[in-house]
């Protein structure tokens, strides 16, 4: 799957996409309270394919 399609689900999907920056993660999901949003920490990602892998998840 290309990572474009990836971003085009969450989207459809109603899930917010952050960089945000955590310690020791590359990224994260959170679903409370009728929020659903991704945080990527894009500065620990460094490829596309970790982009992809990570969002992925």
């Amino acid at each position: 799957m290309e990572l474009n399609s990836l971003y085009n689900i969450a989207e459809k999907g109603n899930i917010k996409i952050y960089d945000w920056q955590i310690e020791d993660v590359n990224g994260m999901y959170l679903n409370y309270q009728n929020i659903n949003a991704i945080a990527l920490i894009y500065n620990n990602l460094g490829t596309y394919i970790n982009e992809k892998c990570t969002l992925a998840e």
